[in-house]
């Protein structure tokens, strides 16, 4: 089982997952004899990212083929095209996640998450169905919002601070 390129950022995202999961763990138990504390969605979040991770990465790592050499001289110029269109997604993710973090504090949860989760949702779909990724994008932030700022009071930036 060797690496290749494909497999590099599902692996990439493997290990910020694993760290991420450490980092929720050492937030404290998840639940408590009074309920469920706040260090739970993390956790819960953080070990399905492992997962899905680990799958992408062992999926990806499988799918490597063997080179056939006269195939792989006529495919050079696709196989080119391909790695790059394969490695947009994940520096526009990047970015993505990047801006995120900057403005989090100064546009506050609401905002800043619409703005995060509608990209995020543009940058893995079809470019089509504007109003149902939007609405979609609007779902996950009021999911959010009930669960952190209603369910475990956390108090979550508004707009401007």
């Amino acid at each position: 089982m060797t690496l290749n390129k494909k497999s590099i950022f599902p692996l990439f995202v493997l290990v910020v997952s694993v760290i991420y999961l450490i980092e929720a763990i050492r937030m404290g138990a998840p639940v408590v004899d009074a309920g469920i504390r706040p260090s739970f969605v993390p956790q819960v979040l953080g070990a399905l990212s492992t997962l899905f991770s680990l799958i992408l990465t062992i999926k990806s790592v499988r799918e490597q083929a063997p080179p056939d050499t006269e195939a792989e001289t006529s495919d050079n110029g696709a196989a080119a095209v391909e790695d790059a269109s394969s490695i947009k997604p994940a520096v526009l993710t990047i970015v993505a996640i990047s801006i995120y973090i900057a403005l989090f504090t100064t546009l506050g949860y609401v905002l800043s998450s619409m703005v995060f989760v509608f990209a995020i949702i543009v940058i893995f779909s079809a470019p089509d169905r504007w109003l149902s990724k939007l609405a979609t994008s609007a779902a996950i932030v009021a999911f959010g919002y009930v669960v952190f700022e209603q369910l475990f009071g956390v108090r979550l930036p508004t707009l401007w601070g």
